[in-house]
């Protein structure tokens, strides 16, 4: 286990680089702190990761995690669809915070 900590504005660009070197390598889940709660974070394409989330949390393979991305063609490439309403929605709101 690594704990990593942000103490200045400087700080946060070595943060983000050890996330994403950790991200790199298999099977890697990240617990990280948002406004409200912790959450685990992994790849979006690494299943060895999902799985070892489904795992941790108990959580049943019927529900789905929460992706984050970048812009709707990120989303896209990754298997979402935006159809109807909910594509209309991602439009005016991407990016930005939507789930």
């Amino acid at each position: 286990m690594k704990i990593l900590s942000v103490n200045s504005p400087e700080s946060i660009s070595t943060v983000l680089e050890d996330c994403a070197s950790m991200l790199a390598i298999p099977g890697t889940v990240l617990l990280l702190p948002t406004e409200t709660v912790y959450g685990f974070m992994c790849r979006w394409d690494d299943q060895k990761a999902r799985s070892r989330i489904f795992n941790m949390k108990r959580r049943s393979p019927d529900k789905p995690f929460q992706m984050l991305a970048s812009s709707i063609s990120q989303a896209k490439e990754e298997g979402l669809l935006f159809e109807g309403v909910g594509g209309k929605i991602a439009e005016k709101f991407f990016p930005g915070a939507m789930t």
